[in-house]
């Protein structure tokens, strides 16, 4: 009977032994897990950041290249303008003159 008691210790605590081996690799490989994960965060973070600067930067170009567009268009219509109230002006000066 107490070889069999001893024999049933042993192979219990030879399971235990395992049991703890085997939760230990587990704890260590998660907690490898969860380093890899920070640092693809960390790394998609970066990226997020740089592509969101990028953007703003884009998006500033294009204003100002839509503002410059729109002041090219407010000057040549302004020449036209202008050009069309020195030929009303000269008219008009013709006529008071003529009368």
């Amino acid at each position: 009977m107490a070889l069999i008691n001893k024999t049933h210790q042993d192979e219990t605590r030879k399971l235990r032994l395992d049991y703890e081996k085997k939760m230990d690799n587990i704890i260590k490989s998660s907690e490898e897990e969860k380093i890899e994960m920070s640092q693809l965060i960390s790394k998609l973070e970066k990226e997020n950041y740089s592509l969101l600067n990028k953007l703003n930067t884009t998006e500033k170009t294009s204003d100002k290249s839509e503002i410059i567009e729109f002041q090219k268009k407010y000057l040549s219509e302004m020449k036209v303008l202008q050009k069309e109230f020195f030929e009303y002006k000269e008219k008009a000066n013709s006529e008071v003159t003529l009368t």
